[in-house]
């Protein structure tokens, strides 16, 4: 007849004993007094069918992986814990691997010793020998009657010393805890805050203020523009570029107004610098605008209303001058076109400015546009500056034109013929006979004019000769 022990205590303490039909045995486990049931050949059979149910069921459970629980990812050793009984000594809750609190107990088939599930799978798949009696040939598989010991222990949080009273079963402490979590039931947890820049560590009570008031890096709303953006950003970065933000009159009138009005108010603050009503006769006085009043009564404008309007007088004379001019003369002020190859264009840059000429004509190179300086009929009326020309291409950017030289060319010198060109540069003063110019074709050499522009009559239909500002020429060509 075979013995066993209670089935209350084999899955526990995997003990199985065989003993003959007169064989009587007392043994003591755990200070316990175990008795050893006689089975009759029936219960034999019976306990024999449930036993190899509940083998089948493990090697099934092992097939499958393990058993349908869900390991915690978190570690608790067993020196964080606190029991609230204190636990028998004969019961290992140690997984001999890692010395952590059994996870998902695991039991070897060698020596029937338990190891964290994770643990004894990873030695498993580096070929190891058993930790703990070194066999290498075993099978390990769930464990759930000491899986149930140990998550049924009842404990005290870790954080009992800071303050917490919880007590439950182990099983239930991490969920208690939420390492690692913002939230979470035990708010004696220390945890990190929860903006991502931060890096603050502290209870979970404690943070509830830090984060609502303390923390740099929790939204905080502009109280002027209403922009919401991390409290850092708000306060440094912001408020140097807010438009909403409050400021003082740079002219410390008194007025505190939004930043952005700052230039409609400085055309109102009777403390802003403004200029003379006489600026234009030569004040350069800059009165505040409160004392604008006061500073045009001051007799020195006299002065200078007299003096602006002597200079006046004079240049009218002188304008009146250069009508006289204009009006006795044949040549037109810029604007003017250049189209027909070989006709000179006598013109006048402004009123009172230089007089020139220009020509489409065929040199040694091809078509060029000549340009020359002559006497003019301002010269004597007043001092003129040297000119600058520019050329423009259709819409593109004005590029300026070397001129040779403002020397003060013959007055028909583009319109000689090529064999006079022999004379001096203003030397000459007679003019080209029609019989000649009828004989012999137009081509100046380049070298004559005060501005020689290469010109492609295939893509240029139009030649403008504009001025764009007092003394500033522009040759415009369109295609």
């Amino acid at each position: 007849m075979a013995y066993r022990y209670p089935r209350a205590y084999q899955g526990e303490y995997q003990s199985l004993f065989s003993f003959d039909d007169d064989t009587f045995l007392n043994t003591t486990f755990l200070g316990e007094e175990l008795e050893v049931e006689e089975a009759s050949e029936e219960e034999d059979e019976s306990e024999e069918d449930e036993s190899e149910e509940d083998d089948c069921e493990r090697l099934r459970d092992y097939e499958r992986g393990g058993p349908k629980t869900t390991p915690s990812p978190e570690i608790i050793s067993k020196d964080e814990l606190s029991f609230v009984e204190e636990v028998p000594k004969q019961i290992e809750i140690e997984c001999p691997v890692c010395l952590n609190i059994l996870t998902n107990p695991h039991q070897v088939s060698c020596c029937g010793k338990n190891f964290c599930g994770s643990c004894i799978e990873r030695v498993k798949d580096n070929n190891g020998s058993c930790p703990m009696c070194n066999h290498s040939k075993y099978q390990s598989f769930p464990d759930k009657n000491v899986s149930r010991i140990v998550n049924g222990l009842r404990v005290y949080c870790t954080n009992k010393k800071k303050g917490c009273q919880w007590k439950g079963d182990l099983k239930d402490l991490l969920i208690h805890l939420k390492k690692g979590k913002r939230e979470g039931e035990c708010q004696f947890e220390e945890v990190k805050c929860q903006y991502d820049k931060c890096q603050t560590k502290d209870q979970r009570q404690n943070l509830l203020i830090h984060e609502k008031d303390d923390c740099n890096e929790r939204p905080y709303k502009c109280e002027h523009c209403a922009i919401t953006h991390s409290y850092t950003f708000i306060i440094g970065e912001h408020l140097k570029t807010c438009r909403k933000y409050p400021t003082k009159c740079p002219n410390d009138c008194s007025k505190v107004i939004p930043k952005e009005s700052v230039p409609d108010h400085l055309t109102q603050c009777p403390l802003q610098p403004v200029d003379c009503e006489f600026s234009w006769a030569g004040c350069n006085d800059k009165p505040l605008r409160k004392d604008v009043d006061e500073h045009t009564n001051d007799t020195k404008h006299m002065t200078l209303l007299a003096v602006a309007c002597g200079q006046l007088k004079k240049e009218n004379a002188r304008m009146f001058a250069f009508l006289g001019v204009i009006n006795n003369d044949t040549y037109p002020i810029l604007p003017v076109t250049v189209s027909r190859r070989d006709d000179v264009v006598h013109f006048y840059t402004e009123l009172g400015g230089h007089h020139m000429s220009a020509v489409l004509t065929r040199s040694y190179e091809g078509m060029s546009l000549l340009l020359a300086f002559h006497e003019g009929k301002f010269d004597g009326l007043c001092t003129l500056d040297y000119l600058k020309v520019f050329m423009l291409l259709d819409s593109g950017d004005a590029k300026p034109v070397p001129i040779r030289s403002h020397k003060k060319l013959a007055h028909d010198v583009l319109g000689l013929p090529l064999h006079q060109h022999s004379i001096r540069q203003g030397s000459y003063k007679g003019r080209a006979s029609r019989e000649t110019s009828h004989h012999r074709p137009r081509r100046i050499p380049d070298d004559e004019a005060s501005i020689c522009l290469q010109v492609s009559l295939s893509s240029i239909k139009l030649i403008n000769i504009i001025l764009t500002s007092p003394n500033e020429v522009t040759i415009v060509f369109s295609k």
